[in-house]
């Protein structure tokens, strides 16, 4: 037996190797550590709120008082039809109208003002030029330079049928894209479903995977990003629970793969 602190029971371990030492004790850990921070008071200082265990905080609703809705369509800024708009009109108008994503709005106030993309580069109003590591949220990870052909094909769909409800009818083009992939894809990966982001795809993942398996939970980890949606908020790991946790149930989150814990390009000798 050993007693790895003052925190920690005494667990009996049959040591086999370092291997099997450090994952025993890795597990007993991380159940003593979420443990003991599940018994912390809440809103205790410092506290990482990791532990499947904690409940956030209740969210206060904030007073709405009535106001009148009339509005006077002869107030609205002329500005709006000018082009070429100044800095700090810019930051004017997102200061005061513009709810940040992914963040605190306030924090996001000296961002710079982006203006165009080129390659792999960024390049603010002010021409200073800055290399794009995330790609965008890895949405554009393609780069800043779309092809003629592509700009093409986007300004032929614009002006044909710029939208098409696919409750109501066929189009080529989404026929044709779905058959594609299909034969791209390896195994029987031949149903397309066209969502319009993220979130919405892994939406329908959910759906799908309960519907077929008839199962409910879904597992997730923490330090992870599924999506703003309400389920989607739900299965992100995000250590602000408070805000991230939507009260969708049956998500069920875990510790992230811990190096000590597992091998990988290793044989069973390695």
């Amino acid at each position: 037996t050993i007693n790895p602190s003052s925190t920690c029971p005494i667990m009996p371990l049959s040591v086999a190797s370092s291997r099997s030492f450090s994952t025993a004790f890795y597990r007993t850990a991380s159940r003593t550590f979420s443990t003991a921070l599940a018994d912390l008071p809440s809103g205790t200082a410092g506290a990482l709120r990791v532990n499947a265990h904690h409940m956030p905080d209740a969210r206060v609703p904030l007073p709405f008082a009535p106001e009148d809705n009339h509005v006077d369509y002869t107030a609205i800024s002329k500005e709006h039809w000018n082009g070429g708009w100044s800095t700090e009109d810019i930051r004017a108008a997102q200061a005061d109208n513009v709810v940040a994503t992914w963040g605190a709005t306030k924090a996001a106030a000296n961002l710079p003002i982006l203006e165009r993309g080129e390659g792999v580069y960024l390049y603010d109003k002010s021409g200073k030029r800055y290399l794009d590591w995330t790609s965008q949220a890895v949405c554009t990870n393609l780069g800043y330079d779309v092809p003629p052909a592509v700009v093409e094909a986007v300004t032929r769909q614009l002006t044909t049928l710029p939208m098409a409800y696919g409750g109501l009818g066929m189009v080529e083009i989404r026929a044709r894209t779905a058959k594609l992939l299909a034969e791209m894809l390896p195994g029987e990966l031949n149903g397309l479903l066209f969502p319009s982001g993220g979130a919405e795809a892994n939406e329908a993942a959910v759906r799908i995977a309960r519907r077929y398996t008839g199962r409910r939970k879904i597992l997730t980890q923490y330090r992870s990003y599924h999506g703003g949606s309400t389920s989607t908020l739900a299965a992100t790991g995000d250590f602000r629970r408070w805000f991230a946790e939507s009260d969708a149930t049956n998500f069920v989150k875990m510790l992230s793969p811990n190096p000590t814990t597992f091998s990988w390009a290793a044989d069973e000798q390695g």
